[in-house]
């Protein structure tokens, strides 16, 4: 099992730098899906920037699948699963509803794919999705969404786009949760190869 966690995509080189050494063949032979919930302008600026990001390391058969538009085919044959950023309850409403979820995890689970998360994405890939809601900055339940359940493909909670001035904020979860919470900043990522975790930040 491989899992890129991310707070801000492939924002840096040493995060590319990281996915790339996970790929099993050539970048111009691996497919990505993109996993979205593109409800505006803004948000389509967002996906087209991470698009560009995997173009530039020589990726291009690119699907872009919008959770909220697309019939999700029953079964998914891609190298790479990326789930984007956004409102990370209404991304869990989503892939729960579409039974994406159950897609994703499976490919996971029988290395059929390698999953990339980014900020939501990297939420959802935990044990729930409780610390998406947590702080100063948290998503709202605006979906009043119930089963907070994540994929748990890691004990591991993520509290990405984390700044110095959220410490407090992140330990004050850690004290509710039986679980590991880790504050992940823009430009780092958390890699998961097996049981093996790396911390990926500005160089390697």
């Amino acid at each position: 099992m491989k899992l890129l966690l991310t707070s801000d995509g492939w924002s840096t080189d040493a995060i590319k730098q990281t996915f790339l050494s996970l790929l099993v063949k050539p970048p111009q032979e691996c497919s990505v899906f993109l996993i979205v919930c593109v409800q505006s302008p803004e948000e389509q600026r967002w996906i087209d920037m991470d698009r560009e990001e995997l173009q530039s390391m020589g990726i291009e058969k690119i699907s872009v699948y919008n959770l909220l538009e697309e019939k999700i085919p029953p079964q998914i044959s891609a190298d790479v699963l990326c789930v984007c950023g956004g409102n990370t309850f209404l991304y869990l409403d989503r892939l729960q509803k579409t039974g994406m979820d159950q897609v994703i995890e499976q490919a996971i689970l029988a290395d059929r794919s390698i999953y990339v998360g980014i900020s939501a994405g990297s939420i959802i890939a935990g044990p729930d999705i409780e610390i998406a809601g947590w702080g100063s900055e948290g998503d709202m339940n605006e979906r009043q969404l119930k089963n907070l359940k994540g994929f748990h493909l890691t004990d591991t909670a993520i509290f990405p786009h984390y700044k110095p001035e959220q410490k407090n904020e992140v330990e004050s979860f850690c004290k509710k949760v039986s679980y590991p919470v880790l504050p992940v900043a823009d430009g780092q990522a958390l890699l998961i190869t097996g049981e093996k975790q790396t911390l990926i930040s500005s160089s390697l």
